[in-house]
């Protein structure tokens, strides 16, 4: 679990079959709500702090709180707040390039 802002900004993709542009999508959990999420992702056989464990959307429906999702297009900046759990579903395959 990161302890610092995590930034990203897509950009480049790849458009999808049908010629959409692509884009991704961002799962993000409060910091206050990181203890109910580690005990969630323990419930489904999964540490939060090992990071190999990519949440279904149904598992993200029954996590109890709330479920910040944040579309990510070209050009887009995205910040996350330090311990701020989150998860990016790209579909299709997109370039993004996290700021280091």
């Amino acid at each position: 679990m990161c302890a610092t802002y995590a930034q990203n900004i897509m950009v480049a993709t790849s458009p999808s079959p049908n010629g959409v542009e692509g884009l991704a999508y961002w799962f993000v959990f409060s910091a206050r709500d990181r203890k109910r999420l580690a005990d969630y992702w323990d419930t489904l056989g999964h540490d939060i702090d090992t990071e190999n464990f990519f949440a279904s959307i149904e598992d993200l429906k029954g996590f109890p709180g709330n479920v910040y999702i944040i579309e990510q297009r070209i050009g887009d900046f995205v910040i996350i707040p330090p311990l701020g759990a989150h998860q990016v579903l790209p579909p299709p395959p997109s370039a993004n390039a996290p700021l280091t």
